[in-house]
């Protein structure tokens, strides 16, 4: 039997859970995060639009496909210019520093009620920014969801 070798190109380097502490303005990603990709660079959105959950953390190329995808709508669509509105509003980009830290806006963090700690969520290609306690109480929830959409997958 073979090695499991991860590779920097990984399509889902962003697994698991962990909680860090959050010290000024910056939040340190796992290591095992940063060993799995090559990218330095997030878009960091507040996250859902207009609900402010959480921060969703997008590698540029993902951020682009949203980008695009807004891009090849009609002008004249005024739904569509308020959620650019909001969307291009909530973002900020955020680079990794020397010792894997990413730094946002105060008001990134207060807009979702991060505080002292943060939890990180890996969503595969992208991951997420919590309020430990928000995310516990969101978490019960996201398991009867995903045990169904498995069903639908027939996994």
């Amino acid at each position: 039997m073979g090695a499991l070798i991860v590779n920097a190109d990984c399509s889902a380097p962003f697994t698991g859970c962990f909680r860090h502490k959050l010290e000024q303005s910056r939040v340190t990603l796992p290591g095992r995060w940063r060993q799995a990709t090559t990218t330095k660079t997030f878009v960091i959105v507040i996250w859902p639009l207009g609900v402010d959950q959480h921060l969703l953390a997008l590698p540029p190329r993902r951020w682009e496909k949203i980008v695009v995808g807004l891009r090849d709508q009609p002008l004249t669509n005024e739904q569509l210019a308020a959620t650019e509105r909001i969307l291009a509003t909530s973002v900020a980009w955020a680079e990794l520093d020397n010792v894997g830290r990413l730094t946002l806006p105060d008001r990134h963090f207060a807009s979702v009620g991060i505080e002292q700690e943060v939890e990180l969520i890996g969503r595969l290609d992208k991951f997420e920014l919590w309020n430990p306690a928000r995310y516990q109480q969101v978490m019960l929830e996201d398991r009867k969801v995903a045990a169904g959409i498995l069903k639908q997958l027939n996994v």
